[in-house]
């Protein structure tokens, strides 16, 4: 039963129905749907060790050859937003992707699903 603390929507979304549905019935009616408010849908992204490795690499790299390579600054703006995290949640797993600012992208996602 939910106490009022953060783990509320976990338990929310793992009390809902389980009974087989079509894809039309999921389109029409998404588990989110059951949320008492729409902002209680909170999803979570993470990255494994691997795929961080791989990113602060691939950035380091990246920023020497392409933005850099005379070992200058680059200026990236107030809060640094040379890159873009997206996170793409499908049924077969999560689509990783880190964007630089430049329109180069880097895909770590795990595919072995």
């Amino acid at each position: 039963m939910p106490t009022g603390d953060d783990n509320d929507v976990l338990v929310k979304i793992i009390q809902l129905p389980r009974e087989p549905r079509s894809p039309a019935d999921v389109f029409k009616n998404p588990p989110q749907f059951g949320l008492a408010e729409h902002s209680d849908w909170q999803p979570a992204f993470s990255l494994s060790r691997q795929q961080r490795e791989q990113t602060s690499e691939w950035m380091n790299r990246h920023e020497i050859e392409k933005h850099r390579p005379d070992g200058s600054v680059r200026y990236t703006g107030a809060i640094g937003g040379a890159y873009t995290w997206q996170f793409t949640p499908t049924t077969l797993g999560t689509v990783t992707k880190v964007v630089c600012s430049c329109g180069e992208v880097l895909d770590v996602s795990d595919y072995d699903w």
